[in-house]
């Protein structure tokens, strides 16, 4: 493992390096191929001797679909410890509990997709490709298969965690978990009254919704230290930073409470944290120009054109010209879009200033 040294004013910042690239393949490597091995023999001896019996793709797909989220957040605890950013020296100053809830979600939004793509696939599987019925060598052949590629693509992301990739994976298990939540809802005209319709009641659609909000809720929280950290390094005002850390926490703890408090049954407390959600990334958007002065200007009249979208949405649905629904789409793609260029964003900032100090 190696390890920079980044000079910002008269300070040196220590950057472990964690794994080179060889390092990262051959660790990557070895962890598929004892997944695949382990998985292949205990799942073989399982079907073949035990008294579960699994025959159909649509009775081993839930089980493989399990398998494949634990090993993708175990993989992923295992490897993020050796990432750029949980090695940071200003990372680890964090308290255990803040980095353990981090992680531990992150993790979940990694586990989160892999289940959502490995079900997927096998409701395909068995409904276009005709496949009924699986003899159990080819189940524990198509298990040890999915396990090494999770094993290898959830390592190589945690050993490589950064803000973009943070960024990313919360849209990106936002948006699974949404739509994995509208293929199954029981009620068919939920797109006829709002997002939230799909948190209330009590079916697995409304539980796989409620968790995708609660885990993103997580993850939007854990932008706030890193974002702290981003500040230090590009020489911002502590004040500035501060304000940042805040408004990212405010926005998950909305989230939080979105998933936790469905507004069938908690109307009141799901409004409030909804529009108070609302009003904090307006008030981040707005104050980029006095907060991050660094960013480019262009990347402002982004942010600010994003605001102007979503106001006017508002009111042509006022206007009764759109729904509830169609607003919350345009402005959820709006947010997720600001947020991953964000994300890039302060990252190159910071990547091109770390090289004019160099």
């Amino acid at each position: 493992m190696a390890e920079a040294q980044v000079v910002v004013g008269k300070k040196i910042l220590k950057i472990n390096q964690s794994y080179t690239e060889v390092e990262r393949e051959s660790k990557a490597i070895i962890y598929s191929s004892l997944s695949f091995i382990i998985s292949f023999i205990v799942m073989y001896l399982i079907l073949t001797y035990s008294s579960l019996k699994l025959k159909t793709v649509s009775e081993f797909g839930p089980v493989a679909a399990l398998c494949v989220a634990i090993v993708a957040i175990t993989i992923f605890l295992i490897g993020f410890r050796h990432s750029p950013l949980a090695k940071n020296e200003k990372i680890q100053q964090l308290s255990l509990l803040t980095r353990s809830i981090t992680t531990f979600a992150f993790g979940c939004a990694y586990s989160g997709i892999a289940f959502l793509m490995t079900i997927s696939t096998y409701v395909v599987s068995a409904d276009y490709l005709h496949l009924s019925t699986i003899k159990p060598h080819l189940m524990a052949l198509l298990l040890g298969l999915a396990l090494a590629l999770t094993t290898y693509i959830v390592f190589i992301h945690a050993t490589r965690a950064s803000i973009n990739q943070l960024a990313s994976i919360l849209t990106i298990f936002t948006i699974s978990g949404a739509f994995a939540s509208m293929f199954t809802a029981q009620n068919s005209s939920w797109w006829q009254h709002h997002f939230s319709a799909l948190g209330a009641g009590d079916s697995w659609s409304s539980y796989a919704f409620n968790i995708t909000m609660v885990i993103s809720g997580l993850i939007a929280a854990s932008f706030a230290p890193y974002i702290t950290r981003e500040y230090i390094v590009l020489k911002y005002h502590y004040k500035s930073a501060r304000f940042i850390q805040s408004l990212f926490i405010v926005i998950g703890i909305c989230l939080i409470i979105v998933g936790l408090f469905p507004y069938d049954t908690y109307l009141v407390i799901h409004n409030i944290a909804a529009n108070l959600m609302s009003i904090t990334f307006g008030v981040l958007m707005i104050s980029l120009p006095w907060t991050m002065p660094r960013l480019p200007k262009l990347f402002i009249v982004f942010s600010y054109s994003i605001i102007i979208v979503i106001v006017l949405a508002y009111f042509v649905a006022y206007n009764r010209a759109v729904n509830l629904l169609e607003l919350e789409l345009i402005a959820c793609s709006a947010v997720f879009v600001w947020l991953v260029l964000f994300a890039r964003f302060m990252n190159a900032v910071t990547h091109d200033n770390r090289k004019m100090v160099q």
